[in-house]
């Protein structure tokens, strides 16, 4: 299925303000969510995620500084 352009419009009128051309913040807050599910996951899963989204924060704060 073909992304929607309308999806687009439907997820910048649901982040919060604060984030909106902001893709750092984005992904920043994507990343602090998916570690609050950590709680209903099984433990053996923790460092793995802990792992790629160590990874994907450093990154999106590199590209805050550039």
């Amino acid at each position: 299925m073909e992304p929607d352009a309308r999806d687009d419009d439907r997820s910048a009128a649901t982040e919060p303000a604060a984030d909106r051309g902001q893709p750092a913040a984005r992904e920043l807050r994507a990343a602090a969510a998916e570690l609050a599910s950590l709680a209903d996951r099984p433990l053996e899963e923790h460092v793995g995620v802990y792992e790629r989204l160590h990874a994907q924060m450093q990154t999106a704060l590199r590209s805050v500084a550039e």
